[in-house]
This record gives C-alpha cells, sequence and structure tokens, in this order.
C-alpha cells in the first residue's frame, strides 16, 4: 500500500546554522550533539529516500518543504500493463490487414443513392464532455492536490494521487468552443492553459508546473524532525 509522508518541525531550534562544524550531509551542531541534515537542496524523492535509511533526524528545511504531502518518485509501469498493450497492437494490425484485404475487391455494382442526407452537425461537444489530463512537474513527477479550475465558472477539481483530474462540463454553444484551465498548487507557479473542444478530438492532457521562485528569501526552519505518513485511499 502506498503511503503519503508529511513533514513538520514541533519544536524549531534558533541555534546560528553559519557557526556549526560543516559535515558529510550538514552540519555538527554543539548544543545538542547531532548532525543537522541540510535539506533544503534536496528534492522529495531524495527526502524519502534519505528518511527510509534513519529513523530520526535534525534538519534544516525550506518553509515549503514541510506540513504538505511529500511528492513520491513515479510508480513504474506494470510488465501487464506493457503485455496488454503489445497484444492491443498486435489485433490491430490484424484487422487492418483484414480491412485492406477486404478493399482490395471491387464490388460486382455500384449503388448511387439519392436520398437527402442530413447536414452535418456542427463541432460541438456532447453533453457531458469530460476533459482529462495530469498534472506534473518538470521532470515528469505526479503532482497531487492540484487545483484545476474552468476559468469565470465555478467548475473545478483537484488532482489525484498521480496527479489525474477529471472535469465534466456541460452541455455548450459556439461559442463556448475554447475555454481557459487554471491550475494551482502551492508552491508552484499558477499556469493557463487554453483548450479547444471539438468533437471526439479532445485528448487527454499533460500539464506541466513549474517551482515558484520566491521573490523574498525563502524562510529556514530548523530542528527534529517529524514524519507521518498516512495510507493512500485508491479512487
Amino acid at each position: 500500500m502506498r503511503t503519503r509522508t508529511t513533514l513538520t518541525v514541533p519544536t524549531p531550534c534558533h541555534e546560528n546554522w553559519a557557526t556549526m562544524t560543516a559535515t558529510t550531509q550538514g552540519r555538527h551542531c554543539a548544543a545538542c550533539n547531532k548532525v543537522v541534515v541540510d535539506f533544503t537542496e534536496k528534492t522529495d524523492a531524495e527526502i524519502l529516500a534519505l528518511l527510509s535509511q534513519v529513523s530520526s533526524t535534525c534538519g534544516r528545511f525550506r518553509e515549503d518543504q514541510l506540513q504538505r504531502p511529500l511528492l513520491p518518485p513515479p510508480m513504474p509501469t506494470p510488465r501487464w500493463r506493457t503485455w496488454v498493450a503489445a497484444t492491443a497492437a498486435v489485433l490491430g494490425l490484424r484487422e487492418v490487414a483484414a480491412d485492406t484485404s477486404v478493399a482490395q475487391h471491387a464490388p460486382d455494382q455500384v449503388h448511387i443513392s439519392t436520398a437527402i442526407t442530413e447536414p452535418l452537425a456542427s463541432p460541438l461537444p456532447p453533453l457531458g464532455t469530460n476533459v482529462r489530463g495530469w498534472i506534473r512537474l518538470p521532470n515528469g513527477m505526479a503532482l497531487p492536490s492540484a487545483t484545476v479550475n474552468v476559468e469565470g465558472s465555478t467548475i473545478q477539481t483537484v488532482t489525484a494521487v498521480d496527479g489525474s483530474f477529471s472535469l465534466l462540463l456541460p452541455s455548450t454553444n459556439e461559442s463556448q468552443l475554447l475555454l481557459t484551465l487554471i491550475i494551482q498548487a502551492q508552491g508552484y507557479a499558477q499556469q493557463r492553459v487554453t483548450v479547444a473542444l471539438e468533437r471526439n478530438s479532445l485528448e487527454s492532457l499533460n500539464i506541466y508546473l513549474e517551482l515558484l521562485t520566491p521573490t523574498v528569501p525563502m524562510p529556514i526552519i530548523m530542528g527534529g524532525l517529524s514524519a507521518t505518513s498516512r495510507p493512500v485511499r485508491r479512487r
């Protein structure tokens, strides 16, 4: 079962980082006789890997690294999915070959229909159109708990643990063939994406968020680390 880990520093330490003795992983604090690990430049995956090796530690963190779920590295694709995809591809090629064989035989007679056909429907999305996709980081990792909102409406959702989202849209008209999605997540730059809604051509979206560059120095918090892990419920 996958878990979601959140970090907190219950009792921040006010010792001077600059006066501590440098070590391989951080700096040695003479006040508590412990090594304070510098996590400020580490990714979520690197933090989780280190926590799997130690039971407790003192650390130095950026404020945006605390009190939020750490993002684990992406799970490898199960082998059975690869086999299913390969099997589907083979079956698809067989169907194409069969269709080509039938097409090579010309029909004996050509029937010309004079019936009046209905005009083609305008390319509007049908009732209940789903806009689906994934919110990811630049390295491809999923970004859960990001908010996806349709601009100018109350339609919104939150990404799942794998970064996926799905928005159900109501019926529309010609003036609504374009919509703008606004994606927001704490610590990341807001992203605006324009989506063209055309019947039978709406594909899943892959949207990437960049880390937010603070205009002022990010507060640094130092002290004994507390890591809380909770199981992730599958939807």
